[in-house]
């Protein structure tokens, strides 16, 4: 995203430099991709960095959610999106409630996608990815090329409280995390004495990642010459089980969950959103409720689950009793075996 913006906002300025007669020298930058690249290698040595990786992902757990289809040994899945769509102004109450409660968005949205996991799973920990801007902690704002950064942040639910002291530890998590990702951790991978399969990222299963801009949203240039709108191309394979992309602006939240859908049936993963969307209303609705009492079901799911699941009541002929009604059975069906 920050490359294309970068690229839009270069064609403008040397498209309305042109169209004025002038020169199309655009401006220069003290730093290349290279340099990045230099970088990285330099807090490679940074040991203190490498030991706060060590020590977070060693013994962390792999997610461990049920599937719909055995789990096989490749490298890949195949990948399948689901959209979902939260209500509308739903921007505007995320933010105000990061406000209030003095934490990121991306807190309360991660917060929410990893008490769902750890529900689902049933266990009490989960390590979840996220990408991370490294250019504005390094300097490298105005540069091509892929300088994001993925850093895993382990969500805990065991020995919380309320929802709030939750939300202030996956806070803490997230802030410890931003505060080591000038090391890549990727090298470490096998030093973090973690199972390892070819069917699975070494470091996490699943991802989230917020964006404050949606997808397939037009860049209009200064002069109104053109519109460069971003074409949105779905990817065809992955190598997590769940990764979540949100979209946040004042309309609402909007985004996607990308699956490996031969783990997957759809019919999962729109349970998944269902319970997602539910437990982020919960959180946000009562911060001082117990984290375990928050409920990933609405009242529809509710009602299905307590009602129409359990209406097994059928009418029985009331013309003879329970004896005669096995005599008749035995009758009509006297070569079948007893079941």
């Amino acid at each position: 995203d920050w490359s294309t913006l970068l690229l839009v906002r270069e064609i403008s300025e040397f498209y309305t430099t042109c169209l004025g007669g002038g020169s199309n020298v655009l401006g220069s930058t003290d730093r290349s991709y290279s340099d990045f690249v230099a970088f990285e290698r330099e807090a490679q040595q940074n040991t203190a960095y490498a030991q706060f990786w060590k020590d977070t992902l060693a013994g962390a757990p792999l997610l461990e959610l049920r599937t719909d289809q055995l789990r096989e040994h490749g490298a890949r899945h195949p990948a399948a999106q689901l959209d979902i769509r939260i209500r509308h102004g739903f921007g505007n109450e995320l933010n105000e409630f990061a406000r209030e409660q003095a934490i990121s968005p991306l807190a309360i949205l991660m917060g929410a996608w990893g008490l769902v996991l750890t529900r689902w799973s049933g266990q009490k920990e989960v390590v979840i990815g996220t990408s991370t801007n490294t250019r504005l902690q390094t300097g490298f704002e105005t540069i091509f090329g892929r300088l994001a950064r993925n850093v895993a942040v382990c969500v805990k639910t065991a020995d919380v409280g309320n929802v709030e002291d939750y939300l202030r530890q996956v806070q803490s998590s997230i802030d410890q995390a931003y505060g080591h990702q000038t090391l890549p951790f990727e090298p470490l991978t096998d030093e973090v004495s973690r199972e390892s399969s070819l069917g699975r990222h070494p470091l996490f299963q699943t991802h989230i990642n917020l964006n404050s801009r949606p997808q397939g949203n037009g860049q209009s240039v200064p002069h109104n010459e053109f519109v460069v709108t971003e074409v949105y191309v779905a990817t065809t394979s992955t190598r997590l089980d769940l990764a979540l992309t949100l979209h946040l602006d004042e309309n609402g939240l909007t985004g996607s969950i990308e699956y490996a859908k031969d783990l997957y049936n759809r019919e999962t993963v729109v349970a998944i959103a269902g319970h997602f969307c539910v437990a982020l209303d919960a959180m946000m609705t009562d911060s001082h409720a117990k984290l375990d009492e928050v409920s990933l079901i609405d009242e529809s799911e509710r009602q299905r689950i307590m009602h129409s699941f359990n209406d097994t009541a059928s009418s029985l002929p009331q013309e003879a009793l329970i004896h005669q009604l096995i005599e008749t059975q035995a009758r009509q069906s006297h070569l079948a075996s007893a079941g």
